[in-house]
């Protein structure tokens, strides 16, 4: 840049004749506008001059990218035209080069024109000598310190990689490092990485050994011309597998730098900017008077050092620390947040209006508070729970009471009347007649167990509570339901399986001590056949004998239903088995019985492991029960199918539920009278029957029961007075 001052001294003065004096001042920068350390050194100087009122014009000389003596002169008269009315009173020059610009150029004014720089590199006070009215503030960055600490966290590091470029600035960083610096630190081997492209940089840096640090001072202009800014020149070589340190604040937590002992150019350019206030107020500088500034402080990149594994514990107490975790979760921030501002409000409050307010202010927390807690309490209740008032408004309810009755219940509705208008009638009075009667005795009820319409057309058998309550002056009435129908009907299927349980031993018992004393009469009556002479006597003979032959079949089938008749299990066609059956249950039936058989359409074959015997006998009990039922006449239907039992549609057997799976199933359907609820849970009861007295052992369903337990399936009974019944047999296919 010397090189080119007296040529612009001599062009300048020839050019430009003097102004008048106007107090402003012309701050030039070395580099085009973009640059970060421009724009940081720009911010310092305008948060001084706006304050202070100070007018001032900028310039940047972009020597980055041409620094001819054409360009130059060039750009001095640009300077003339644009400020030949304007009275400069003092110019800023950040970096050498405008420096080197502000000295030629400030011949054109009236007088000596003051020049306070910042921004040299590897400057003296001999640069200067001899010069009068120069000024500047001087940064001494401090790179012995950066890389001390750098080689604290990183103590494995054996090679210390110096990058820089080949500007003016860059080299005199370089030769100041080989002068001093590396002379701090001997027991490293130092590289550099300079006079190449940012493609090359990039490359040089991937290929580090693993043990490198870099000290990254300055690589704006690659060596085929290419100009990138600060930041984009740092995150460049970051995140390369090498920790990247700095010796200024410009990109630190964007960039992927670790960071380091840093200056701050927007401090050095408001230090300027102070600096040439003093010059103008004074209106003189004096011979050497120079000002100093250093490193500030410790800046470095939590998450990048973290990526290093280098604990926080290593970095110096005073490091500004950026990109740190979040102390807190977001929500519990947000709470603090939310605490610290009411905490503040109730103090306001107090102070202002007393402690009226603060109580409501309580109180109505509490109530808050309050109703949080019955909400939560509602919802987490495994029972349907309902708050109304007096009138039936729905105040609160919670899922399971929206599943019980599957109708939404919303705040504001008429309880009583949402039940009505979706056909539950019973239940609205049902409910309405209790809360009479909490009314009335006023303390908490519950009622006993009681058949309800629920979702679906189903009933359910719920247990009700109920209590009053008062709700901030509005009585209301709190309605729990425990729906207890599984559990009432497990309590009902093993009651009724313990009662089948102890009869089958009595009745095991019974025939077999009976059966013994059948044998011994028919083998006398045996004896008497053979030994009768008088034919008067032979009718009485046969009549003994047939009533052996009646009482022997019904203790087989006490044994049966006792489960201690012996059963051979073979694989049988349960198609075969219903045609089989079909036969004998035609010749059984009346004239007014239609019978049909209905079989898979495919032809499929279904196969289970059973005694043809046995299951035809208890078919056949069946098929007479129904003849017995159709009294008028009607229909008897014989089906066989394959059907699967899902969790979720559940199938519920006389003797308890009937387990998922997939089940070869015999029905027999009659169009008969069909049997009433109360009857059902006896008809499989041994010696129950509701034939005339004569007609029936009542041991013949007792006896179907007893066959297919030993067969391990199930049986279900539908029926309905009026609408016929439906015996279905279910076996485990083979």
């Amino acid at each position: 840049m010397k090189r080119f001052r007296g040529y612009l001294f001599i062009t300048v003065t020839i050019l430009f004749p003097p102004a008048s004096a106007v107090s402003n001042v012309l701050v030039i920068s070395s580099y085009d506008v973009e640059y970060e350390w421009s724009q940081q050194l720009l911010a310092g100087v305008r948060e001084v001059f706006d304050e202070a009122d100070v007018p001032y014009y900028v310039e940047y000389l972009d020597t980055k990218y041409a620094d001819s003596p054409e360009y130059l002169e060039a750009f001095a008269r640009t300077i003339h035209v644009k400020y030949q009315e304007s009275s400069i009173s003092l110019i800023i020059a950040f970096g050498d080069n405008a420096l080197a610009f502000a000295l030629d150029i400030r011949s054109m004014f009236p007088e000596t024109v003051p020049v306070v720089f910042n921004g040299i590199n590897d400057f003296s006070p001999e640069m200067l000598e001899g010069v009068p009215m120069v000024t500047g503030v001087i940064d001494e960055a401090d790179e012995s310190t950066v890389l001390k600490t750098a080689l604290k966290l990183h103590p494995e590091t054996e090679h210390i990689v110096i990058v820089h470029d080949q500007t003016e600035s860059s080299l005199a960083d370089a030769r100041r490092i080989r002068r001093s610096v590396e002379q701090d630190f001997p027991d490293y081997s130092f590289i550099y990485l300079t006079d190449m492209s940012f493609t090359e940089l990039a490359a040089a840096v991937q290929n580090l050994p693993p043990s490198s640090i870099i000290f990254y001072r300055l690589f704006i202009k690659d060596s085929k011309g290419a100009v990138k800014g600060y930041s984009e020149s740092l995150a460049h070589i970051s995140g390369r597998g090498v920790p990247v340190y700095q010796g200024t604040d410009i990109g630190i937590g964007n960039t992927g730098s670790a960071g380091g002992y840093v200056l701050s150019p927007k401090v050095q350019g408001r230090e300027t900017a102070l600096l040439a206030l003093e010059v103008i107020d004074r209106g003189t500088i004096e011979p050497g008077e120079y000002r100093y500034i250093r490193s500030l402080h410790h800046r470095y990149d939590y998450q990048v050092l973290s990526s290093f594994s280098v604990p926080v514990s290593k970095v110096p107490e005073d490091a500004v620390l950026v990109n740190t975790p979040d102390p807190l979760p977001h929500s519990v921030r947000i709470t603090l947040y939310l605490m610290t501002i009411i905490l503040l409000m109730l103090v306001a409050l107090v102070i202002t209006l007393v402690t009226l307010f603060s109580r409501q202010k309580r109180d109505a927390e509490i109530i808050a508070r309050n109703e949080r807690m019955v909400r939560l309490i509602l919802e987490i209740s495994p029972f349907p729970l309902w708050i109304y008032d007096l009138q039936g408004i729905l105040m609160l309810s919670n899922r399971q009471a929206e599943h019980l009755f599957s109708l939404p219940m919303e705040e504001g509705s008429d309880f009583f009347a949402v039940l009505e208008s979706q056909g539950l009638k019973e239940n609205a009075a049902l409910f309405q007649t209790m809360d009479n009667e909490l009314l009335e005795k006023e303390k908490t009820m519950t009622w006993p167990a009681r058949s309800v319409s629920a979702a679906r057309g189903m009933n359910r058998i719920v247990l009700v509570s109920k209590a009053l309550l008062d709700a901030g002056g509005t009585r209301a009435v709190i309605t729990a339901c425990a729906d207890i129908t599984e559990e009432r009907r497990a309590a009902e299927q093993l009651q009724q399986s313990e009662k089948m349980k102890a009869i089958g031993l009595l009745a095991g018992g019974i025939a077999h001590d009976f059966n013994n004393q059948l044998t011994v009469i028919h083998g006398y009556s045996d004896m008497l056949d053979e030994l009768n002479d008088h034919d008067e006597l032979q009718p009485f003979i046969e009549q003994v004998k047939h009533g052996v032959s009646v009482s022997m079949d019904l203790t087989r089938q006490l044994l049966s239903y006792a489960r201690e008749e012996e059963i051979i299990l073979m694989p049988l066609s349960v198609v075969k088995l219903l045609k089989d059956t079909e036969k004998q249950v035609r010749a059984s039936m009346n004239k007014g019985i239609t019978i049909q058989r209905i079989a898979p359409k495919d032809g499929t074959d279904i196969k289970v492991s059973g005694d043809a015997v046995l299951l035809q006998n208890a078919l056949l009990n069946l098929a007479l029960n129904a003849r017995d039922a159709m009294d008028t006449g009607g229909v008897l239907t014989l089906q066989v199918e394959t059907a699967e039992i899902r969790p979720e549609h559940p199938e519920i057997g006389v003797f308890g539920d009937i387990p998922p799976g997939t089940y070869g199933r015999i029905s027999v359907t009659d169009t008969g009278s069909g049997i009433p609820e109360k009857v059902k849970a006896s008809i499989f009861d041994p010696f129950f029957s509701t034939k005339p007295e004569g007609k029936g052992t009542g041991l013949g369903l007792s006896a179907v029961a007893g066959t297919v337990s030993q067969h391990g399936g199930y049986i279900t009974l539908k029926s309905a007075p009026g609408e016929g019944s439906t015996f279905s047999i279910y076996l485990p296919l083979l």
